[in-house]
């Protein structure tokens, strides 16, 4: 079978009917290309997210607190509140009792025996006797340096405490100048000054018969035996503080022990002097008065 031949215009219309069939498929091609490079910029962009993401994650775990933040309140616990606090009436802090106990300390005093040797002389004669001892007249005393005391607040003593009859001589166990306080706690109080700035306090006297600035001699009267200040409705006594070159308390028992030997060593050659004293003036009055009594001149002289 013999086929006849396409005209011109057939193939025209076949040739456009091919390339309206061909053109669909190239646009799609194209759509397909722009929209997987589409894809891929987005997949690059998730991918430039996550790698962001990732570095913020790490810079954050960089930049977390250092521990030593514990370490500085540990550091700065508020300190325990001090045992004086908790105190009851009349307790001793811990420790303090122990420190009381382990003290070495002396007999207690009296000058009962130096009163008794003096007993022969007038009040005048027999208080010059005392020498420098700080009271002139029948007292005791105990080591009690370092005893707890509870007023006005817990300390421990820092003098000793000699004990005596209410208006009972004082005198002063040093020279110096004089200070005379009327405090809260010690009462009418004589504190003596010497040069080397040694400071001897005697507080809780009843009167004073020095004023502030005077200078005294050791063994003149300062005052009488009282319970003034913080002493008030217990038994008089005075208390003696000494401190020397101005710094810290001193113990004092030792001191005081010291200057009741002297003054009981030189009381039988003073009483014997002062007897020979006594009767020789006794004599040379009886003369020239004329008298038959050589014991009332005797009196009548030293009283």
């Amino acid at each position: 079978m013999r086929i006849p031949p396409r005209s011109p215009a057939g193939a025209a219309v076949v040739t456009a009917a091919v390339l309206a069939l061909a053109a669909p498929a190239v646009a799609d091609g194209r759509r397909s290309t722009t929209t997987s490079s589409t894809t891929t910029t987005t997949s690059s962009t998730t991918s430039t997210s996550s790698s962001t993401t990732s570095t913020s994650s790490t810079t954050t775990t960089t930049e977390a607190p250092p521990s030593t933040t514990t370490t500085t309140t540990t550091t700065t616990a508020p300190a325990p509140e001090p045992t004086t606090t908790t105190l009851a009436p009349g307790q001793v802090p811990p420790g303090v009792q122990a420190m009381i106990d382990a003290y070495p300390r002396t007999p207690a005093g009296t000058t009962a025996d130096l009163v008794a040797a003096l007993a022969a002389l007038p009040p005048g004669a027999a208080q010059a006797g005392f020498g420098r001892f700080p009271v002139a007249g029948l007292a005791t005393w105990t080591h009690d340096w370092l005893f707890p005391r509870h007023v006005p607040a817990f300390h421990v003593h820092q003098g000793i405490d000699l004990f005596a009859d209410r208006g009972t001589p004082v005198l002063a166990p040093a020279a110096g100048t004089v200070r005379v306080t009327d405090g809260a706690i010690g009462g009418l109080a004589v504190t003596i000054v010497q040069p080397d700035r040694t400071t001897w306090y005697l507080a809780h006297l009843d009167s004073v018969a020095v004023s502030g600035g005077q200078e005294v001699t050791a063994g003149s009267v300062i005052g009488t035996v009282g319970s003034s200040g913080n002493a008030v409705g217990g038994p008089p006594h005075v208390h003696l503080e000494v401190r020397p070159l101005g710094g810290d308390a001193l113990d004092p028992k030792g001191l005081v022990d010291l200057m009741y030997a002297e003054a009981l060593a030189a009381a039988a050659d003073l009483v014997d002097a002062y007897t020979a004293r006594a009767l020789l003036t006794a004599d040379a009055l009886e003369v020239w008065l004329g008298a038959r009594n050589p014991t009332s001149i005797i009196v009548s002289w030293a009283g």
